[in-house]
């Protein structure tokens, strides 16, 4: 049911990325509910949030259609500086106030003169604000090296007890250059939901909605195939000033 729900927003594809295990530890009924509602809700807001969208990230991306060159048939020159932009945009939505449009898979990006253009599907949530403060101070705590902060807001998703995992799943390595793949994404994340299901842990509806969002990112960023900043993209797209934007 929640595939067909996000296949009618054409972002049901991004649910192969994820671990059946994720839907033994959420609830159905309240997993639906949220979807109909983000559903419904995008289709009312859609075209003015649009507009707001272009301007918030106008420094990263034109909201555009029209042909051009896709992810994986850039340049390698040019993988680079595409992927810090999508990762930059990635945290600066996260961290926005404003509602998050989910859609970052490779086949809404495409590169023509020089310029990157996005045209992500009509889709946008607002976050739950007790799950996406967590889930902030989980980032914040892990590019910031904190620790005590890390540690404290995964507690609050209940999501200590899987904190190895976490930064397993967040990028082990350097987070200086760091390379997205698929598969990788895909076993990290879904052990996380295994352990969520063998300690009885029953996690927020919206990691379902993070988990398509997170899904676009891997599948953009799988297509570039080259090592990314990810922590100075966390830096620029976190800060006051780009959040608010």
């Amino acid at each position: 049911m929640i595939r067909r729900l996000l296949q009618r927003s054409e972002l049901g594809d991004l649910l192969v990325l994820a671990s059946p295990a994720l839907f033994d530890v959420v609830s159905l009924p309240a997993v639906l509910r949220r979807g109909r509602d983000v559903m419904s809700e995008s289709r009312r807001s859609w075209k003015a949030e649009r507009s707001r969208l272009a301007r918030r990230v106008a420094d990263l991306a034109l909201l555009e259609t029209g042909a051009g060159a896709s992810l994986e048939s850039l340049p390698a020159p040019a993988r680079t500086t595409v992927g810090e932009r999508i990762l930059t945009l990635y945290f600066r939505q996260l961290y926005s106030d404003a509602p998050t449009a989910l859609d970052l898979r490779a086949s809404s990006w495409h590169v023509l003169d020089a310029r990157l253009h996005w045209d992500p599907a009509a889709v946008t949530v607002r976050w739950d604000p007790t799950f996406i403060d967590a889930m902030r101070g989980v980032y914040r705590g892990f590019y910031e090296d904190d620790n005590d902060a890390f540690m404290g807001h995964l507690a609050r998703l209940d999501l200590d007890g899987a904190a190895d995992l976490f930064r397993a799943h967040i990028g082990s390595g350097d987070p200086s250059a760091h390379t997205f793949d698929r598969a990788a994404f895909v076993s990290s994340f879904g052990a996380i939901f295994e352990h969520c299901k063998e300690a009885g842990v029953r996690l927020h509806p919206d990691f379902v909605l993070l988990g398509a969002y997170l899904g676009g990112l891997y599948d953009s960023l799988a297509d570039l195939g080259v090592p990314l900043d990810v922590a100075s993209a966390f830096h620029r797209g976190s800060s006051r000033s780009a959040s608010a934007a």
